[in-house]
């Protein structure tokens, strides 16, 4: 049996995101480009960290949210660790 792929699309909000995760009781939450091509993951724990960093999260689009960690340099250990864990 397989599942579908929970996704959203970059320019959707983070909102959406926190939405998704919880109707499907899941911890992330793919993104992916109009191609279906993966371009990032959004966890519960990105959705606290990005909460912590902005008043409005209801205005923030994940493309935003991808921006930002990326700026923070994680390395892929550590994205493969909030995929793994998810």
């Amino acid at each position: 049996m397989t599942k579908e792929v929970i996704s959203l699309p970059p320019e959707a909000f983070l909102k959406e995101a926190i939405i998704l995760m919880s109707k499907n009781n899941i911890g992330c939450v793919l993104i992916l480009n109009n191609t279906g091509k993966t371009i990032g993951i959004i966890t519960e724990q990105d959705v606290l960290d990005l909460y912590n960093q902005h008043q409005d999260i209801n205005k923030l689009q994940l493309q935003e949210g991808i921006e930002l960690y990326l700026e923070q340099n994680l390395s892929i250990n550590q994205q493969l660790k909030k995929i793994y864990f998810c």
